[in-house]
């Protein structure tokens, strides 16, 4: 069955590119109408407002009416059926936050900067998207740049930018979301607009989300955890924005928000509470000559309260088995008595300043306009970390020992931008940003039950980088329905403060890491007709100075943040691991690789109530040197990523006020465990989504959803070969009902 679903998308996802072919001789043969796109879109995040069809590089719009049409309850899910994008595991509002990664182009974790409003919206600590703060119904687009972007944005933007723009209130109204599905998940959003005057304009909304969950855990490996529920999630948000035009060259915002997330993901046992309220603004000035002043300045603060959960069976006196020992617990082992347990309680505060500013001016005719621009931003965060060892007889919350951390990284970057007409069908856009990135205000300690403070426990030096960072895109128009892009790029991912700053268990934090660097290049072509816009893209990406997690033990040379809080012995004596155990994993950067690809889309417009969209990614990537301690082997497949994925949707209006939407996404064979004698494989997936729309009149909508329609039970991430248990599984069949009104 599963070769039968394959072949049926691999032909559909073909089908649909060759029917371009077909579709372009036949408007070549009949008077043209004007091309598919039916409004021009200027893109924010190039920071130059370049009209989406003039981008040098891969560049998505996803609009307000395709994010309505999707059976998605989260922006995440919606974007793992784009091309490029290397999302994993469950969604978001069901993952732990400090897991909810935006990758793409299989470049790994921490590499593509997602803002909300040109504001980054990352976590400042752990550097993962709060995707929570992004309610699906306030969506006005998203815009999506592929390829690296630091010449631009500075740090985070290595595999693209993700830019989130909400809706700006145009007319007095008032609108109302509701949905009710599987699990008991519900969705409920409320806004209203206020136009006060032609000056003024207010939106007020607030949302909640709540799911029940589903168990992630297969049903065959759930018996090795006592006391592990499905996962629940709690999302609330509150947004207050204002809008202000007081002159025709002189408009502005203000936006203050409140968020809150609150899952369950083991239980009791396994809370994360986050409460973010967070603040920002700006203005644009149009001043004379064809010249702009954008500012804007932004403030959060996180307060994230952390457990892990586990559970295990009393087997002896002396031994407590979980599902996560070496040796896990048998089905009949599973009849003795059990405990639940905290693993670890974090506390941890952090927060995030910034301010930016881009002055642009239009030039002449050869050289179309100049950006010079300036960011600031500085991340703060202090980190209590408790853990806790499988119980005992006497001390069911075994406590071992706290570690602290604390640090602060600041970013200062300039840069400049220019855009050059050579001739009239070609444009040449430079651009290159000087960034200066320092960490300073730390301090580490480690406490264990049985030792004691670590003796290199207290405050660590400052250091601090620069980095230059170039890009060059060329646009050349050959004619009205064939262009030719091509990038060449180069950009940074300083490493995050959890790196730096979070240790635990035996996890230790390294204040020395430095920030990964890529350097990357791509081609591409567009092709355009009155029903049909085609894009193919080729890219690839060198990667240095990957952080990578590595083993040491006694034997090695240990690092000396390693030996500040694991070490007993004196200063001066050989040191020791006594205080974490006979091994530890340290953040380093040593490793190097590399990730190429193909990105095609298409979509067409097959009829006047029928449009079909196609896309296809394949993408390899592969590490070329690591250091002794980090078991991905090189020159194969990095885990996690599928080199193969494909996605084939149609949307038709049969009758008026119905739309119906049908998509099926394929993911490729993927490895999901690597090392030196073992490369274990997970097959292909095929997965069917789709929504059903009625307009009831000018007001009111009805809609169903279904998430994965035939139930299809794969998991899409990696876990350990000799460890089946630890795998997650992706969305089951998840089918909703609701209504928007407007009034």
């Amino acid at each position: 069955m599963k070769s039968l679903e394959l072949r049926a998308v691999t032909l559909g996802c073909l089908s649909a590119f060759s029917l371009y072919c077909l579709n372009a001789r036949a408007q070549d043969q009949e008077a043209s109408n004007g091309h598919l796109a039916l409004m021009p879109i200027t893109i924010t995040a190039s920071r130059n407002q370049t009209l989406l069809e003039d981008m040098p590089v891969h560049t998505t719009v996803i609009s307000a009416d395709e994010i309505q049409k999707s059976p998605f309850q989260s922006l995440d899910e919606l974007l793992k059926t784009i091309a490029g994008f290397n999302f994993s595991g469950a969604p978001s509002y069901l993952s732990d936050p400090t897991g909810t990664q935006t990758k793409i182009r299989g470049l790994g974790n921490a590499k593509v900067l997602v803002l909300l409003d040109g504001v980054p919206m990352l976590d400042p600590f752990y550097l993962t998207t709060q995707w929570f703060r992004v309610p699906l119904s306030n969506i006005e687009r998203v815009e999506i740049i592929r390829g690296g972007s630091s010449s631009l944005w500075g740090s985070m933007a290595v595999g693209g930018v993700v830019n989130v723009i909400t809706k700006v209130p145009k007319e007095q109204e008032s609108n109302v979301s509701w949905s009710y599905g599987s699990f008991h998940t519900s969705n409920l959003a409320v806004d209203t607009n206020v136009v006060v005057s032609d000056e003024l304009r207010l939106h007020l909304g607030a949302t909640q989300f709540q799911t029940h969950g589903y168990q992630v855990t297969p049903a065959q490996y759930l018996y090795m955890y006592p006391g592990k529920a499905p996962p629940t999630d709690t999302n609330d948000s509150y947004q207050l924005s204002a809008y202000l035009t007081p002159s025709k060259a002189m408009k502005g915002f203000f936006k203050l928000n409140y968020f809150a997330q609150n899952q369950d993901l083991y239980g009791v046992y396994g809370q994360n509470l986050q409460k973010t309220p967070n603040f920002s603004a700006g203005f644009t000035n149009l001043l004379a000559q064809g010249a702009s002043m954008d500012s804007k300045v932004w403030w959060q603060n996180v307060t994230f309260n952390k457990t892990n959960g586990s559970g295990c069976y009393w087997v002896s006196a002396t031994s407590c088995l979980n599902g996560g020992s070496s040796t896990p617990p048998t089905l009949l082992q599973a009849t003795a008595p059990s405990v639940n347990y905290f693993t670890q309680y974090g506390a941890q505060a952090y927060q995030e300043r910034g301010a930016s500013t881009v002055y642009s001016k239009t030039i002449n005719a050869l050289i179309r306009d100049v950006q010079v621009g300036a960011d600031l931003r500085q991340l703060s965060v202090q980190d209590t970390e408790q853990y806790f060892g499988v119980p005992t007889a006497s001390n069911p919350q075994n406590s071992i020992g706290t570690a602290y951390g604390q640090g602060t990284q600041t970013f200062t970057g300039a840069f400049v931008q220019t855009r050059l007409l050579p001739w009239d069908s070609t444009m040449v856009t430079l651009s290159a940003r000087m960034d200066h990135w320092s960490n300073t205000n730390r301090n580490f300690a480690l406490t264990t039950t049985a030792h004691g403070m670590s003796p290199g426990s207290g405050p660590f030096a400052d250091n601090t980088k620069t980095q230059f960072n170039p890009s060059l895109g060329v646009h050349h128009e050959v004619t009205d329905a064939l262009a030719y892009r091509g990038a060449v790029y180069k950009a940074f991912r300083a490493p995050g403060l959890n790196n730096q700053t979070r240790s635990y268990g035996t996890t230790i934090a390294n204040p020395n890491l430095m920030p990964e660097t890529v350097t990357g290049w791509e081609l591409g072509v567009d092709i355009k007709s009155a029903k049909s816009n085609f894009s193919a893209t080729y890219f690839s990406n060198s990667l240095d100075n990957m952080i990578a997690t590595s083993t040491y033990t006694s034997a090695n040379a240990l690092p000396q943040p390693v030996i500040n809080l694991c070490s007993t012995a004196p200063i001066g004596s050989t040191p020791n691991l006594t205080n974490c155990g006979s091994s530890v994993s340290f953040y380093s950067n040593n490793q190097n690789g590399y990730s190429r690809g193909l990105e095609l889309s298409e979509q067409w417009k097959a009829r006047t109530d029928l449009t079909v969209d196609a896309s296809y990614a394949l993408t390899n990537t592969q590490l070329t040197s690591t250091w002794n301690g980090v078991t991905t082997p090189t020159h194969t497949q990095v885990v996690g990523i599928p080199q193969n994925t494909a996605s084939l949707a149609a949307t038709w209006y049969p009758e008026s006020g119905w739309r119906v939407y049908a998509q099926v996404s394929f993911m490729g064979s993927l490895s999901y465990y690597q090392s030196s004698s073992i490369n274990a494989v997970q097959g292909a997936n095929v997965v069917y989504n789709a929504s059903l729309s009625y307009r009831m009149n000018s007001s009111t909508d009805v809609f169903a959803n279904g998430v994965n329609v035939f139930n299809r039970q794969y998991q899409d991430g990696a876990y350990t070969a000799t460890a089946a248990q630890t795998q997650t599984l992706s969305a089951p069949r998840m089918i909703s009902v609701g209504l928007r009104h407007r009034f």
